[in-house]
């Protein structure tokens, strides 16, 4: 059986030797048990200086992203590949359909899921969301029906290609309905919804992963200035700020609503408060994406928090 994709381990040689001399790559190779994560997300919150190695790490983090992990399906190109794991006739597939934030998981679910005889193809746009909404584009003053368009057109080619399970994921936050006015968590549920019940009344099963907190601006630049109160750059969980809050729970509302499986990615970066930095890795590559090294630090969370629902399939 053919796979295709970087195993775990090749990922992060790769990206040690893309990032040498910042010592924190290294970190991902010690995959934690949800217990340990825990416990290194509560102490997370108490870490307050930098170490030289992590400083010296900063100007890199920008770079510690999924492009490192398999420039082959980064892009729009319609020969983007973008198809991952076994390779076999009859095996099961799974789709991981959104935008930026469904590349962002990718290289924590891809060589659990192979390992497990699953192929997985990554449909996604950046900034363009699964949900079914009219989203408002502030740098063209205009609605984006390109994003539209490709959605309607990606949920037509799924439902034809009949997946074992679909995994819809996104990022929720900053996104505007009209001029000034972001989405409330009603419109967000709502539109969720419908997405949902596109793939239900084609009777194909569907897990919706929420999305994780934004931050206000890159860690990497936050903590660069605030090398001795790294919590200074820390971020809610649930903030208030309408700008940065994530519909995470409106989505896991719409999940259980439609009856469709849901996956809270928040306790693997927060308590009530998110640090940049866990277990020596800055979590975040910008103020909303996951870096690499800390997504492949996660696969066996992810990867078994997915699992546990797709044995149902068989």
């Amino acid at each position: 059986m053919k796979r295709r994709g970087f195993t775990a381990t090749g990922a992060i040689f790769f990206l040690t030797s893309l990032l040498a001399g910042s010592g924190t790559a290294a970190a991902s190779t010690s995959v934690p048990t949800a217990t340990a994560l825990t416990k290194l997300v509560a102490s997370s919150t108490t870490l307050q200086r930098l170490s030289p190695a992590l400083q010296a790490f900063l100007p890199r983090v920008a770079r510690d992203n999924y492009e490192v992990y398999d420039p082959s399906c980064v892009g729009l190109s319609p020969h983007a590949k973008c198809d991952f794991g076994a390779v076999a006739l009859g095996v099961k597939r799974i789709v991981l359909f959104g935008d930026s934030h469904a590349q962002m998981w990718l290289p924590a679910l891809n060589q659990p899921l192979s390992n497990a005889g699953y192929r997985l193809h990554l449909r996604w746009k950046p900034g363009c969301q699964a949900q079914m909404i009219h989203r408002y584009d502030p740098s063209t003053h205009a609605y984006d029906t390109g994003c539209e368009s490709w959605r309607l057109g990606e949920i037509s080619q799924i439902i034809k290609e009949r997946p074992s399970l679909i995994i819809m994921t996104g990022r929720s936050s900053n996104m505007f309905s009209a001029a000034s006015k972001y989405f409330t968590d009603a419109q967000w549920q709502a539109a969720t919804l419908a997405t949902i019940a596109r793939f239900k009344q084609a009777r194909i099963p569907v897990l919706v992963m929420g999305d994780i907190p934004m931050f206000a601006q890159a860690p990497a630049t936050c903590i660069s200035r605030h090398a001795r109160d790294i919590q200074a750059c820390s971020t809610a969980a649930s903030t208030t700020l309408v700008s940065l809050r994530a519909h995470t729970d409106a989505e896991a509302l719409a999940s259980r609503r439609a009856g469709v499986n849901f996956i809270d990615p928040r306790p693997w970066l927060c308590t009530t408060r998110c640090s940049p930095v866990i277990d020596g890795m800055v979590t975040y590559t910008d103020n909303n994406h996951l870096t690499l090294t800390y997504a492949l630090f996660l696969r066996n969370i992810v990867s078994t928090a997915v699992l546990r629902f797709v044995p149902r399939l068989h």
